[in-house]
């Protein structure tokens, strides 16, 4: 029955600083980094409505592209999951 519903989730602006994604905030370029990873949420999060799962494996790609500003690292992992989370409920 449940299928029969639709849902869309809409992500209109994140504007998480480099400190509030915990990448490596004294390096240059880290606010940029820290854009394009809320541009990419935003994106992504739109594209998949419905599949979590596929909104996180692309972003992870996203992340392991500004792996030099520390976007891998487990916290930017666990914001990223916390944003996630937010946005489509645990």
């Amino acid at each position: 029955m449940l299928e029969k519903i639709k849902k869309k989730v809409v992500v209109e602006s994140i504007n998480l600083t480099a400190d509030d994604w915990d990448l490596y905030s004294s390096m240059e370029g880290s606010n940029l980094a820290a854009n394009t990873l809320n541009k990419m949420v935003m994106i992504y999060a739109n594209k998949y409505p419905l599949d979590k799962d596929k909104a996180d494996e692309e972003i992870t790609k996203v992340m392991e592209e500004l792996k030099n500003y520390g976007a891998i690292d487990s916290e930017p992992r666990y914001v990223m999951r916390k944003i996630l989370n937010f946005i489509y409920g645990e």
